[in-house]
Order: structure tokens, then C-alpha cells, then sequence
């Protein structure tokens, strides 16, 4: 996982590149992740912020489908089949 979010700029050399505007980017990374069996079936906000926790990255509230997460779903779906 920490390999996907570096191929797709989310970190760079383990440092968080997100924007407080581009942090729906995990929740679409999330979606995928889960689409793909690489994440169990839980609660979609437990997985994002598990990953934003591992990656050392607040954030404050639940996240919203937006163009940006539908973006970075789509990304990483292609990404992992492409694996």
C-alpha cells in the first residue's frame, strides 16, 4: 500500500504531498482498495484514516465523493491490476 501512494504522488520518500483540498485522494485510494479485495469490507472511513494514520496525516473529518477521490479511484484500480 505504502508503494501505491508513492506511485501515485500521494507521498513522496514517505512524506505527504496532499493538500488539505486533495486529502479525498485517500478516500478514493480507500474505495479501490477495497474494490480489489486488498482491504476488507469495513467502514470506508476506518480505512482511510488507517491509511492517513500510517502515513502521518490528520484528518478532522469524514470525506466526501468528490472529482478528486472518483479520480484517485480509478487511478489505483488501474495501478493494482496492473500489479
Amino acid at each position: 500500500m505504502l508503494y501505491l501512494l508513492e506511485e501515485l504522488k500521494i507521498t513522496v520518500n514517505g512524506e505527504v504531498k496532499l493538500s488539505s483540498r486533495g486529502k479525498s485522494a485517500l478516500r478514493g485510494i480507500a474505495e479501490a482498495l477495497i474494490d480489489n479485495n486488498i482491504a476488507p469490507k469495513l467502514n470506508l472511513e476506518k480505512i482511510y484514516m488507517a491509511i492517513a494514520k500510517k502515513i502521518n496525516f490528520e484528518i478532522r473529518s469524514k470525506l466526501d465523493e468528490s472529482k478528486i477521490s472518483r479520480e484517485y479511484r480509478k487511478k489505483a484500480t488501474s495501478y493494482l491490476k496492473n500489479s
